[in-house]
């Protein structure tokens, strides 16, 4: 919410979603804010860490032999993994019942990978409301942020990292 360039990066995440649906998945770890949770500051560390916010990877890889890298980036990041065999097909089922979330991950190979694997399970909720949110692109023509008020005060934030599941 401190971070008056976020909501480009929530932009450019979701035009990837948009443009690439049921093929891209956003995760949005949030650091020094309400949003914050316990996993992020290993999983931040374990990732190499970030120079800057937003920061993100795609598939563990960024650019510049960064995992995480500059939200600049993630659309070629993103065109160069869709254009990639995969070599791992991911199926997530998940079930709602009263407060209760039940989540079943399978993971398949065509063929032993021949490299470190590692697979993180996020339980995301989109919608969070009543954090207003730092707006750097109130002034800014181009920007889906422009005119919204510096902060935003009724923003909506989407894909927030509410808790690991994995290691």
């Amino acid at each position: 919410t401190w971070c008056g360039y976020c909501p480009d990066g929530a932009s450019r995440l979701r035009a990837l979603e948009e443009q690439y649906p049921d093929r891209v998945f956003g995760a949005a770890l949030h650091t020094s804010d309400l949003m914050q949770i316990l996993a992020k500051a290993p999983l931040a560390d374990y990732l190499g860490g970030y120079a800057g916010v937003p920061a993100g990877a795609v598939n563990r890889q960024g650019a510049h032999g960064e995992i995480l890298g500059n939200r600049g980036n993630w659309q070629s990041l993103t065109d160069i993994a869709l254009a990639k065999t995969p070599i791992c097909a991911v199926e997530i089922d998940s079930t709602i019942s009263g407060s209760t979330v039940s989540v079943s991950v399978l993971a398949g190979f065509r063929s032993a990978p021949g490299i470190e694997v590692a697979l993180t399970v996020y339980v995301v909720e989109d919608g969070v409301t009543g954090c207003p949110q730092a707006n750097y692109y109130n002034d800014t023509a181009w920007s889906d942020s422009y005119q919204l008020g510096d902060p935003i005060v009724d923003y909506v934030h989407d894909q927030v990292v509410r808790e690991v599941l994995s290691d």
